[in-house]
């Protein structure tokens, strides 16, 4: 175990006594060796969903033979609704592994079911995260098929906006924004400033080219909505109110904390208006998962402790139920726990399980606070796997063996194998889970996330999270928003000089919001932006590196004023035309400073202090904004002049340039929106002479 972390934590499974050499022998009843027998094992079958299955049925084969020519009859959307820990990735899971079994076949005359999945994550902070992971998984299943690859990727290359054909600026777009998609798509995923609607028209382009191309329906799937970013809500309303076809969309969320006021309860109000109109087939369905019925959770337990007869566990599924109240995967920690404390226990003479105390002691026995019950596990679990656990925790994507190993230990005390070891018993316990197509170990669930996330706290989880961003420094763009993610939330360690500490985070948090900008994330853009300026102001050198903070405030100015937050705006502005050096180094902030205008409606204020604004830069425009038609004729003989040639020799204006000719340009529309029309075609004509 790691000297940095010292848990320090020796525990056993025990259910024949608690010694060291028998710690084995507590969960799996039905090995064919001695070594695993008493260990629990978890039936894998999906109890008391049979309602919600058939309705997951129905649409999938509906949409399979659906034959509607409306605009969203070619896809169907499923709302799924519960708490924490009601099962619904698993009734996904069976749902998909069932539509697999119906619709694919045997001889390979016709594909399998392809589906993709993915999940938000609460501390995630890698704009678009959810779908990054999907179209990777999508990318992975239309690649493991040489024939599916073909066929698909001959029917993208042909399309207009994504297409081989387009100078790939299509293909740019989608591997920019998901770096996943990379392998599938060739191309650089390297970081480009795109909008908004390029995004969501490419993403939708290539969901709707991969389903078509397929002999079933695709599905997708993304989990935990309450905690997904503003960018991703943004693309999920457009996918699920577009005319993609043969695609069925589910979104999982957590009911309790989706209110009426979230956001994304907001994209479903109008996902729900866009495909609700009469006259439509029914295309949106929403289903809520509730907890298992009493009956439910006795037969799993009956099942779990390989009972026959139900009756026979009847006593410890009443009490696990009145803990649990039907949640599954509370359900299952109970029993975990139970066996922990040796009071459900392996009978080793007659080779069954076996407890042997009254309800209210088996009552007794139990913690009210799952977490807690997940913690108390962990604490039984080797060295090894605590620190992996614990480390994976702060991170919201699956490392590698070797990403993990440089972030659990930077002294190389464990080797890849121990580590491949511990992933693997964290995955006999039911603590992670690998994905079938990259191979990685992810949490099995969010509660066993978030009780590694508690297994440490104080100045100890401080020095974790502390060294987990440092090696992330040196990865990828997503390793950048998850080290960004922890630094913000750390203080400046005591051993580092604070000055310089908080220069690098700022141009950390600089460099990260650029990155939010690229992938269409503005609102992360400006929470970033704004961490930079925080930590510039408080290390007391704000102007220090001048032109770091010129790009800085810059950056706040066009990313606060496009959230309409003109306070932050107009302070920025301020602060550029107080320190600034130079008028182009001004010249972005007079932008913006005629440009606040626009959204109060105060045209006539915007022409003074526009005119004003090119004046400062050499224009001569009268100050009375009337000009006479003596200086308009005298200007028409200089627009003429300049014409004369400037056919042959137009360039490309310079990035100091535009920002100018985006003030004439703003000048000259509020002249004509107070009649003033002589000085509005005064301003174009120096526009073009410039």
């Amino acid at each position: 175990m790691s000297d940095d972390i010292g848990f320090g934590v020796a525990g056993c499974h025990g259910t024949i006594a608690p010694q060291q050499d028998e710690a084995f022998y507590d969960d799996r009843s039905d090995a064919s060796d001695d070594e695993n027998k008493g260990r629990l094992k978890f039936p894998t079958r999906l109890y008391g969903r049979d309602k919600e299955l058939d309705a997951l049925r129905q649409i999938y084969d509906g949409l399979a033979q659906s034959s509607s020519d409306s605009d969203y009859g070619k896809s169907r959307v499923v709302l799924l609704g519960g708490y924490s820990g009601v099962g619904k990735s698993r009734l996904i899971t069976e749902f998909i592994a069932q539509a697999s079994a119906r619709h694919g076949s045997p001889d390979k005359k016709k594909e399998a079911v392809i589906s993709a999945s993915g999940k938000f994550t609460e501390r995630s902070s890698e704009p678009f995260s959810a779908f990054t992971q999907l179209l990777g998984q999508l990318a992975d299943e239309l690649m493991a098929s040489e024939e599916l690859h073909s066929k698909v990727m001959a029917k993208i290359d042909q399309s207009e906006l994504i297409g081989s054909d387009n100078d790939a600026q299509g293909r740019l777009v989608l591997t920019s924004t998901f770096p996943s998609l990379s392998p599938l798509l060739g191309g650089s995923s390297k970081s480009r400033t795109l909008g908004m609607n390029a995004i969501i028209d490419c993403t939708i382009e290539l969901l709707h080219l991969v389903a078509t191309n397929l002999d079933c329906p695709l599905i997708l799937f993304a989990d935990d909505w309450q905690w997904a970013d503003t960018a991703s809500l943004q693309l999920v309303q457009s996918l699920l109110t577009s005319q993609i076809q043969s695609v069925i969309c589910v979104c999982a969320y957590r009911s309790n904390e989706v209110p009426a006021d979230h956001s994304f309860a907001k994209v479903i109000d109008e996902v729900k208006s866009a495909r609700n109109k009469p006259g439509l087939i029914e295309t949106i369905a929403q289903i809520d998962l509730y907890s298992l019925s009493p009956e439910a959770i006795r037969h799993f337990v009956a099942d779990s402790i390989k009972r026959d007869e139900v009756e026979e566990a009847s006593d410890l599924a009443e009490v696990i139920y009145k803990k649990t109240m039907g949640n599954i995967f509370f359900t299952k920690q109970s029993l975990e726990e139970l066996v922990r404390k040796n009071v459900v226990f392996y009978d080793m003479m007659c080779f069954e399980w076996q407890y042997v105390l009254s309800k209210v002691e088996l009552t007794d026995c139990l913690s009210d606070d799952v977490v807690s019950t997940v913690k108390s596990k962990i604490a039984c679990c080797s060295g090894t796997l605590q620190d992996v656990l614990v480390v994976m925790s702060h991170i919201p994507f699956s490392p590698d063996v070797s990403t993990l190993a440089r972030l659990i230990d930077t002294a190389d005390r464990y080797t890849e194998d121990e580590i491949r070891n511990a992933l693997r018993e964290a995955a006999d316990e039911s603590m992670l889970i690998i994905s079938s197509c990259d191979k990685l170990y992810t949490f099995a669930h969010d509660r066993i996330r978030q009780a590694s996330q508690e297994f440490v706290d104080g100045e100890r989880r401080n020095k974790i999270r502390r060294r987990i961003a440092n090696v992330l420094l040196d990865g990828d763009d997503a390793s950048l928003f998850v080290a960004a993610e922890i630094l913000n939330s750390l203080p400046i360690d005591k051993a580092e000089d604070a000055t310089v500490a908080l220069m690098a985070k700022a141009t950390l948090n600089l460099r990260v919001a650029t990155i939010a900008k690229s992938r269409g994330s503005i609102e992360k853009e400006n929470e970033l932006l704004m961490e930079a300026l925080s930590s510039l102001e408080q290390s007391g050198k704000k102007w220090a590196d001048y032109n770091f903070t010129l790009d800085l405030l810059n950056a706040i100015i066009k990313c606060s004023f496009s959230l309409g937050r003109y306070e932050v705006t107009s302070k920025a502005i301020n602060e550029i035309l107080e320190r600034g050096r130079s008028l182009d180094d001004k010249i972005n902030a007079y932008l913006y400073d005629i440009d606040k205008y626009d959204p109060v409606n105060e045209y006539d204020e915007g022409v003074k202090r526009g005119v004003a604004v090119l004046r400062m830069y050499g224009f001569d425009i009268p100050t009375s904004l009337s000009p006479s038609k003596t200086f308009m004729a005298k200007e028409d003989v200089k627009l003429q002049l300049a014409l004369r040639n400037s056919y042959l020799n137009l360039q490309k204006l310079s990035d100091q340039e535009l920002p100018l000719m985006s003030v004439f340009q703003l000048v000259a529309r509020y002249c004509l929106f107070t009649n003033r029309d002589t000085l509005s075609k005064l301003i174009c004509w120096k526009a073009v002479i410039y």
